[in-house]
């Protein structure tokens, strides 16, 4: 894991973190990245799911390989 270890549930809390954050501020856009799918070893397939609940933001952006993942 290279020392770039983060754990799922930590990974999990800042995204819900980061879906208050996009709610506050409706007048700016947010570019979501394939966080955590790098050298923390996770896949797309770990990650995508956790930002489903995302998909009705209007000003948040997602990485095209997150898209199966919201249906």
């Amino acid at each position: 894991m290279n020392g770039f270890y983060a754990p799922f549930y930590k990974i999990k809390a800042e995204v819900l973190d980061i879906f208050y954050c996009i709610q506050e501020n409706p007048d700016k856009e947010f570019l979501i990245t394939k966080v955590g799918c790098g050298l923390a070893g996770y896949t797309i397939e770990d990650i995508a799911p956790l930002f489903k609940s995302f998909k009705n933001l209007p000003n948040a952006i997602f990485p095209e390989e997150f898209e199966k993942y919201f249906k």
